[in-house]
C-alpha cells in the first residue's frame, strides 16, 4: 500500500538513530522515528496536541473560515507558528540580558535568518529557511522577554490561478532545513486569511 513508500524526513545527522519500523500486526500504522520538536503554547509551555498520532495518508486539517487555536513548534533553537501569508518565530535561547535591539545582530535574507549577539558573536539562530521570505517586507522586535521575528512568506503559489494540488500549498512543513519535518496533521494549515476566491 501507500505505507510501503515511506520516506524518512530525517536529515543526514540523524543518522544515528535506528531506520523506522514497520509495524506488520496493523497495515495501517507505522512506527515514526523519535521527534526532535515538541508542539507548545507561545510561552513553550506543553501543548495538548504534542500527544497527537499523526493523520493517516499524510491528511491535515485545514482551516478556511477561522484561525485554528495557535500551536507552536519548538525546536532546539526556535519557536515558530504560522498562518497563511507570514511565519512568526521567537528565538527562544537569547539570553534575558541580551535581549536589547543594540545588542543583537539580526539578519533576514530570502532564505536564511541570523540571530546573533553583536558583542560576541555567540550565534542564538542560524539556518536556512525552508521556503523564501520577503526580507524587505519581514520584521524582528525584541520588548526585553523575547526576540520575534515576523517572516513573509514568498511561497504564495496558492495565488496563482495555474498552480494546483500541493504545488499551491504555501504550508511550511519545518522551518529550516536542518529541521525535522513536522508530521503532516500535527499542525493544522490556516487559510482562512485568504481570499474566498481561493479558498
Amino acid at each position: 500500500g501507500e505505507d510501503d513508500n515511506y520516506v524518512s524526513d530525517s536529515s543526514d545527522d540523524e543518522d544515528k538513530r535506528p531506520p523506522e519500523q514497520f509495524d506488520l500486526s496493523s497495515s495501517t500504522t507505522i512506527m515514526l522515528p523519535p521527534r526532535n520538536y515538541t508542539l507548545v503554547h507561545e510561552d513553550g509551555r506543553l501543548h495538548k496536541r504534542d500527544n497527537f498520532t499523526p493523520m493517516s495518508f499524510g491528511m491535515q486539517r485545514i482551516h478556511n473560515n477561522a484561525a485554528p487555536e495557535p500551536v507552536w513548534v519548538q525546536t532546539q533553537n526556535a519557536r515558530w507558528m504560522q498562518g497563511t501569508t507570514e511565519v512568526v518565530v521567537i528565538a527562544h535561547t537569547v539570553p534575558r540580558d541580551q535581549m536589547r535591539a543594540a545588542l543583537l545582530d539580526v539578519q533576514l535574507a530570502p532564505r536564511q535568518v541570523h540571530v546573533a549577539s553583536r558583542a560576541t558573536g555567540q550565534v542564538f539562530l542560524h539556518g536556512e529557511l525552508e521556503e523564501r521570505i520577503d526580507p524587505r517586507t519581514s520584521t524582528w522586535l525584541t520588548d526585553g522577554t523575547h526576540v520575534t521575528m515576523t517572516l513573509v512568506k514568498a511561497n504564495l503559489q496558492i495565488y496563482d490561478a495555474g498552480k494546483k494540488g500541493t504545488a499551491a500549498d504555501t504550508h511550511w512543513h519545518r522551518l529550516l532545513t536542518t529541521d525535522q519535518y513536522v508530521e503532516r496533521g500535527m499542525v493544522d494549515a490556516d487559510y482562512s486569511e485568504l481570499p474566498a476566491e481561493h479558498r
